[in-house]
């Protein structure tokens, strides 16, 4: 069970350099109101924010029905606390605690081009392209595969801002029709298969910084000057 409540309020959050009077206000409210909840209640202020903490047991509707009826609240949102030990593990614990319920819309066919700028690497690197639709876990764009589309495109007539956008309308489409199924949990689940590729966002400055272009630019142009690049670059390695 929930041991707190994050208390959202009103006009409250708009007021001027008194606004902790009546912060304070409220929280005298909420604290009077709680006595009719059965239970032990902490009631604090944290920067800018109300908490509510259960000091033991409790009856969640008696709480939630005492909280209601508070004039000021217009929201009252239950949340778990976690000690504070790095983004890392409350990463891990968040994923943990939500059993595989967060997902993640990618516009690109896993496990290729997992990260940063799908779209473009995989037209630099001529990777298959896609959509999919996967858990999320601890690591980048590495969690199992719920749905997942596959799209070709012809790079000597379409831009990456082209590509871009038919690749938002094609998630936003299979999110749309794959809703019931992510909302009831029937789907099987897929892992990924092969090693694939992942970028990072220092991978594609480094790229754009040697072979400018724009996102309205034709593609199949843009993936001349990338092998050329290439080519140049290794050369220099062989000489060095």
């Amino acid at each position: 069970m929930y041991k707190s409540f994050l208390i959202k309020y009103g006009e409250i959050a708009i007021k001027g350099k008194n606004r902790y009077l009546f912060e304070e206000a409220l929280v005298c409210q909420i604290r009077y109101a709680l006595k009719e909840a059965e239970g032990e209640f902490h009631v604090r202020r944290l920067q800018g924010r109300i908490y509510v903490d259960a000091a033991g047991e409790y009856d969640y509707d008696e709480v939630m029905q005492a909280l209601s009826h508070v004039f000021g609240i217009v929201g009252i949102c239950p949340v778990v606390l976690l000690k504070d030990e790095g983004f890392e593990r409350l990463a891990e614990d968040v994923i943990a605690y939500m059993q595989g319920r967060i997902i993640n819309l990618h516009i690109s066919l896993l496990p290729w081009n997992r990260g940063s700028n799908p779209n473009f690497w995989s037209f630099m690197e001529d990777t298959p392209k896609g959509v999919t639709i996967h858990q999320i876990n601890a690591g980048i764009d590495t969690g199992k595969i719920i749905f997942q589309k596959e799209c070709f495109f012809d790079p000597q007539k379409e831009t990456f801002l082209s590509t871009y956008e038919t690749l938002n309308r094609e998630i936003t489409e299979l999110f749309k029709e794959k809703w019931q199924e992510l909302l009831t949990g029937k789907f099987v689940l897929a892992e990924q298969n092969g090693e694939g590729s992942c970028h990072t966002m220092k991978d594609f400055k480094r790229i754009k910084s040697e072979i400018d272009f724009a996102w309205s630019d034709t593609i199949a142009g843009v993936v001349e000057r990338y092998k050329e690049y290439k080519e140049r670059s290794q050369g220099k390695e062989e000489f060095v």
